[in-house]
């Protein structure tokens, strides 16, 4: 038969139960905290994970994730948009459903770096879409490692951008600055053929029309010694154009050479008046320099002779028949300052102001109709500013004009 508990047993087991039913109350409420903990961590997890999905699909390149055996684990929305399939699709696809065989060969070398030896790789990948159309994509791959081995590679992370136009706009530029080196090579080879080849015979022309000019003075000749004149004249004005031609084709390119020498100014400027002379008299007009001073200064002869041939050129086209040309020289401090001064048609200050500029002058015909390139007085410009010295131009119309220009002496 049982015995009855006593009531002193029966209150003692009652606090010992309410004891027991505290603690587990008390380890209930810590374990429901810590579910809550734990969901509210499931929770952020999930948000961050969210809000990274978002940023990736809405990057302008396509970003993805590849295990050890090429298999895609991932892929944003542009890359899945590009390979034409689903999230759920992507993991039974690999690069031989979406690129070339010869892509795919080039892709799995890269990746092998990435995989075998841990390497960050950069890579230019020249391919083709289902179209056949060219895509030419700059790729960034990095190793994914384990959290356990950090040692150990699991796969790899890789961005791709799309630069097709950008590589073949470089390509085109690259063709075309070949192009432009051919033809920069024939270019000078035609100024090296005009240079040289066409030079020649004009000055064959010239030569024997003046020696048939001083032979005809002597017989009563004076409609061939007229005709001679002009051939001459004509001559020495084509040679100076063409001169003019290639000594600005040389200003435009870089190639002008500056290359000072010790000079005398009145050598200068008879060797010049000289070789006008025959062409100021086929319009009877006189070509006067008395040299006031015989002064010696540092320059490039050759620039100078250019720059007194086409003052010279300019004064007798522009100078009526029986007209004059007077040439001064003077020292004015430490420059010296030449003028070319005649009695021609002048020009208006309105005329004056375009007269240097090649995109606005427009060359006029001479007293008896002469054509002009109207690169000599643009060439005197530059040529006496390549001599480090100044060119100005004063004239009254129907009075004539004076070019003046000074060089440091």
């Amino acid at each position: 038969m049982l015995k009855k508990p006593t009531y002193e047993e029966l209150l003692k087991q009652n606090v010992e139960l309410s004891n027991e039913l505290k603690q587990l109350k008390l380890e209930n409420t810590s374990d429901q905290k810590k579910c809550e903990e734990i969901q509210l961590e499931v929770l952020k997890a999930d948000l961050k994970l969210t809000h990274l999905n978002t940023a990736l699909d809405n990057l302008n390149t396509y970003v993805y994730i590849k295990d050890m055996n090429g298999r895609y684990l991932y892929a944003n929305k542009k890359c899945l948009t590009l390979f034409n399939c689903s999230a759920h699709e992507l993991s039974s696809l690999s690069d031989a459903d979406f690129f070339p065989p010869t892509t795919c060969d080039q892709i799995k070398i890269i990746e092998s770096e990435v995989i075998n030896y841990g390497k960050d790789t950069e890579n230019e990948v020249d391919t083709t879409d289902h179209n056949g159309n060219r895509k030419v994509y700059w790729e960034i791959k990095t190793p994914i490692y384990d959290d356990k081995h950090q040692n150990k590679v699991i796969g790899l992370c890789g961005v791709s951008t799309d630069i097709t136009y950008r590589k073949i706009a470089e390509e085109s530029i690259k063709e075309n600055q070949l192009q432009l080196k051919h033809l920069n090579a024939t270019k000078d080879k035609i100024f090296s053929i005009i240079a040289h080849d066409l030079r020649s015979p004009f000055n064959h022309i010239i030569g024997f029309s003046e020696l048939m000019l001083e032979n005809s003075t002597n017989k009563d000749h004076s409609q061939d010694s007229d005709c001679i004149k002009i051939i001459n004249s004509t001559a020495k004005n084509t040679l100076n154009l063409l001169d003019n031609l290639l000594n600005w084709a040389y200003t435009e390119t870089g190639k002008l050479s500056y290359r000072p020498e010790n000079i005398n100014i009145t050598n200068i400027i008879t060797q010049v008046v000289d070789f006008k002379t025959s062409i100021a008299q086929a319009k009877n007009i006189t070509i006067t320099y008395n040299a006031v001073q015989d002064i010696e200064f540092y320059t490039d002869s050759n620039l100078l002779k250019t720059v007194l041939r086409n003052l010279i050129s300019n004064a007798i086209k522009f100078t009526n028949p029986n007209g004059s040309i007077n040439i001064t020289a003077l020292q004015k401090d430490k420059f010296l300052e030449i003028a070319v001064i005649d009695t021609g048609v002048g020009m208006s200050t309105e005329h004056m102001t375009d007269l240097f500029n090649l995109t606005t002058h427009k060359s006029q015909p001479g007293t008896e109709g002469e054509k002009g390139s109207g690169l000599g007085l643009i060439l005197c410009k530059e040529f006496v500013e390549k001599m480090h010295g100044t060119l100005w131009v004063e004239s009254v119309v129907n009075k004539g004009s004076t070019f003046k220009f000074s060089l440091p002496i």
